[in-house]
């Protein structure tokens, strides 16, 4: 039974005019033809199809769009029959591979009040004729270069067909494939599709239409009279309709406008021609074709392309110093160019505040890793920050630029500064240092500091003291006096000190030595032998016991530290003892004893003198002279300071 059923046959590169005897049953409304330019070439176009184009001849060619375009069409097709189609191509997928493209056409017809003999709609099918009916189609391709001359793609086909009461929808595939042939100046490409044959109507059901037709073409372009010329031929056979022939040829006036005209032998012959114009970004194309019988079709196309593809960029690293020291001296510049087949030009930008300043070519965009010495023009740049960034100038719609990195050049030695405190200044004499000293660094480079060291050496240029450290150096730092062998420094001897760092690219520095006296901190503790000894005698007096005492409590206040007892006597006391030093050196004996053995302080270094009359005491009143002739001194040697 027939009821509900329609036929819709096309007169394009697959129906055959035998098709309508037969009245074959098939809704094949994307089989018309939606592009002008193909049109004009005969639609020898299955080895072109650059652009939007691949959306319905070869979806391979979408891998030729640089940019986003965007395609509009609109057919007066045969015997009043207007067709719309929309394409869309979008070059940067979310992926980040390949290229997509989306299209839309649309169909509708009324039904004549009186239907001609050689009308295409097979109308008399119907029991109950339809007042309309029409067809949707959405395509979604993707192409993918496998490499610079080998490139495929998909096209996914859904179609829904309707009339006032009768529906159905069908899916199909296109596989495409486009190898292209460089010989010097001129370019050949062949192409291959397999192809569904369309979306067949069904009875409110849905279906799927496997590939079951074979396209085969070429496209060969050359110059005639230094004229872009294009020649296209293509030959199509499918499984239930006989083979067709194709071919056509594009011939460019100047850059702006083009002629085309083409054939197609087969079940019909059929002559088409057309006129192309195109300005940067915009494209306008027209054809007129000729079916026998059936009439005239006219194709208007409109082109829209903006954008290039997008182009990263990476340095590593992103500081350094190219004073030809070995270290740091060159940087890699990392762009990644796409579509490196259509690019005219690609370099590296170099700004300085906003400011240009040259430019780094890129010979090769295939190569991803660019040696970088610092020189523009043979000079390398001075110290400062720069701002770097890759361009791409493509065949069409201009540049595209990366993402801007900034680029320290760096090579000046870190700024230092050390300064060493407490000082100890007497007049006529030069600085002094107190032990324990703070030293405070100061070291500023726009690279950072990557390691730091502080030395201090001796009178006869040896190293006493030295430390190292990666990193930052810090604000302060302590010293208390000992040196690299554990021994304290020589109090009142000349000593000087050097700081030194390195930034992060190999720049180096160091202060200019300062040479200093270094003194140790001193707590000294005098007590008069009236007071604690016996006259002519050594021995401590009990009642002096509470006034030595103190002598702990400093001790338990600077627990690094060293003792040293001196004791003096005058020529009026000798008693038991040969001389006065005896004596004073028996009073400073008993000193330590009372320390370790009474105050219990035994893990300190003490040493002990006897000076007699040889040691005086200054700033004493005459009549007092003679008292503070005979005491002890207690000093006390800190490497705390407060």
């Amino acid at each position: 039974m027939k009821k509900f059923l329609f036929a819709i046959l096309l007169i394009c590169n697959c129906l055959t005019i035998n098709s309508f005897a037969q009245k074959k049953i098939v809704s094949n409304f994307i089989k018309i033809l939606p592009f002008a330019r193909a049109a004009g070439m005969g639609e020898a176009f299955c080895a072109i199809s650059d652009g939007t184009y691949g959306l319905y001849y070869n979806p391979a060619a979408l891998s030729t769009i640089l940019g986003y375009e965007i395609h509009i069409s609109n057919i007066y097709w045969l015997q009043g029959i207007n067709y719309w189609y929309l394409g869309l191509i979008n070059p940067d997928p979310i992926l980040d591979w390949g290229k997509i493209g989306l299209s839309f056409s649309y169909f509708k017809v009324q039904r004549s009040s009186l239907i001609p003999d050689n009308s295409i709609i097979a109308w008399k099918e119907f029991d109950k004729l339809p007042e309309y009916l029409g067809n949707y189609s959405v395509n979604f391709a993707s192409a993918i270069d496998f490499s610079k001359e080998l490139s495929t793609g998909i096209n996914l086909k859904w179609t829904y067909d309707y009339t006032q009461k009768v529906t159905g929808s069908n899916f199909s595939i296109d596989l495409g494939v486009i190898y292209k042939i460089k010989f010097d100046t001129n370019n050949l490409k062949i192409g291959f599709v397999l192809s569904s044959n369309g979306p067949k109507f069904r009875f409110i059901e849905r279906g799927i239409s496997l590939p079951d037709a074979l396209i085969v073409a070429g496209a060969f372009e050359f110059n005639i009279f230094d004229k872009k010329t294009i020649f296209a031929i293509q030959a199509e056979t499918e499984a239930h309709y006989k083979s067709l022939f194709n071919s056509g040829i594009e011939f460019y006036l100047n850059e702006l406008f083009a002629l085309r005209t083409g054939f197609k032998i087969g079940a019909y012959n059929t002559i088409s021609a057309g006129i192309g114009y195109k300005n940067k970004n915009i494209e306008i194309n027209y054809a007129y074709e000729n079916y026998e019988k059936f009439g005239s079709c006219h194709y208007l196309s409109f082109i829209l392309t903006w954008g290039t593809p997008f182009v990263k960029f990476n340095i590593v690293p992103d500081i350094f110093s190219p004073n030809s020291d070995g270290k740091f001296d060159k940087i890699y510049l990392m762009p990644v160019f796409r579509d490196v087949d259509f690019i005219k030009n690609a370099k590296i930008n170099i700004f300085k505040d906003k400011k240009y300043i040259g430019e780094i070519p890129v010979i090769d965009c295939k190569i991803n890793k660019i040696e970088w010495d610092g020189k523009v023009n043979g000079k390398i740049l001075k110290n400062g920050e720069y701002e770097l960034f890759a361009e791409a100038e493509y065949v069409i719609n201009g540049s595209s630029e990366s993402q801007k990195i900034n680029v320290l050049i760096d090579t000046e030695p870190p700024e230092l500064s050390v300064k060493g405190q407490p000082k100890y200044l007497k007049p006529g004499q030069k600085e002094a240092l107190l032990i324990p000293a703070t030293f405070y660094f100061n070291a500023i480079d726009k690279a950072g500091i990557s390691e730091w060291s502080f030395e201090i050496r001796d009178k006869n240029n040896n190293i006493f003291f030295n430390t190292r450290m990666e990193g930052d150096p810090p604000l302060e730092f302590l010293w208390n006096g000992v040196g690299n062998n554990g021994e304290y420094i020589n109090t009142g001897e000349f000593y000087y000190y050097t700081f030194y760092a390195e930034d992060n690219v190999g720049n180096k520095n160091q202060t200019k030595p300062e040479y200093q006296i270094v003194l140790l901190k001193e707590i000294k503790l005098t007590f008069f032998s009236d007071t604690i000894f016996e006259k002519n005698k050594a021995d401590v007096k009990i009642e002096s016991f509470s006034k030595l005492k103190q002598i702990k409590d400093v001790l338990e206040k600077y627990t690094e530290s060293e003792i040293i007892i001196i004791g003096y006597a005058d020529r009026t006391e000798s008693g038991n003892y040969k001389t006065e030093e005896d004596l004073a050196l028996a009073r400073a004996n008993a000193i330590k004893f009372f320390i370790e053995d009474m105050l219990q302080v035994k893990d300190k270094k003490i040493m002990v003198f006897g000076y007699g009359s040889k040691g005086k005491v200054e700033n004493l009143k005459r009549e007092e002279e003679k008292q503070g002739q005979r005491r002890v001194e207690v000093i006390i040697k800190s490497t705390v300071y407060e």
